[in-house]
């Protein structure tokens, strides 16, 4: 499904769509009339493609693919189901991502419908063995309003340059879900492209609301892969160490289903 709005300008004059909003859709229609009245209250010059994997689960990046190949417009902007856009998001995206023509991703301010942070960027305090969402769970007091860059971000939104995509290709549909979205950005870095985090840009999600959490066990493998293609080997081997004392922790604690995880990862992680 396609919804346009005219453009307001003659920007991206072979067709005149500036933005294409590509959104996957799991188990996510509950979310659906939410997002598009906030897409046709604060968005412009934009066409809407979705997809669903209700009846045959592509997983998240394949889909995304699908749809990054029927897309017409300058910018592209990946944007969850669950979410709900606010006044400028994609002027201020657009600008950071024109300030310096090396920024090929730009990712917004995500916050939950509560006001607390949902992700602000990746947070890599735990790296190589964790990933996480600077500022998640905390209320927001503006504590994150500075623009910087960022290693990797979210792509519960993310707005990328069509240039980066002709560039370096499309997301790696080896990753079903969860850590498309690092594997990129470390991607775009390798070959001199930056990410950009906008916290003029306001987006408000629900987590959760279109993943489910039997498939994070399922990501545990896909760490490896990121580390072997972008990292030193010792920090590999350090990941393989972490993994191991993580498999033993889950033996003594009787928790085999995190015992499983931890060690199917070390078996079947790097590929």
């Amino acid at each position: 499904m396609i919804i346009s709005t005219p453009p307001t300008s003659d920007t991206h004059a072979d067709n005149g769509i500036e933005f294409s909003i590509l959104t996957v859709h799991y188990k996510s229609n509950k979310y659906r009339a939410s997002l598009l009245e906030s897409l046709r209250k604060y968005t412009e010059n934009y066409e809407y493609l979705e997809h669903s994997n209700d009846l045959q689960n592509l997983g998240y990046a394949k889909a995304t693919n699908k749809l990054i190949r029927e897309s017409k417009g300058r910018y592209i902007i990946l944007l969850n189901p669950d979410s709900r856009v606010t006044a400028g998001w994609t002027d201020n995206l657009r600008k950071t991502a024109e300030s310096d023509q090396k920024i090929g991703i730009v990712v917004p301010k995500l916050v939950r419908l509560n006001n607390i942070i949902d992700s602000a960027g990746h947070d890599y305090s735990k790296w190589p063995y964790a990933i996480g969402n600077r500022g998640e769970g905390e209320p927001d007091h503006g504590q994150y309003d500075n623009a910087i860059e960022l290693v990797s971000s979210s792509f519960g939104c993310a707005l990328i340059r069509r240039a980066l995509v002709e560039k370096i290709g499309l997301l790696d549909e080896r990753f079903f879900l969860y850590f498309e979205d690092v594997e990129y950005c470390h991607r775009a870095r390798k070959n001199g492209w930056r990410v950009a985090y906008c916290p003029t840009s306001i987006v408000y999600h629900e987590r959760h609301g279109s993943g489910h959490n039997k498939w994070i066990a399922e990501s545990r493998r896909y760490l490896p892969y990121i580390l072997r293609k972008y990292y030193p080997k010792r920090v590999l081997v350090s990941w393989y160490l972490g993994k191991v004392k993580a498999t033993i922790a889950g033996l003594k604690n009787r928790d085999l289903l995190y015992a499983f995880s931890n060690f199917k990862a070390m078996v079947d992680g790097v590929w």
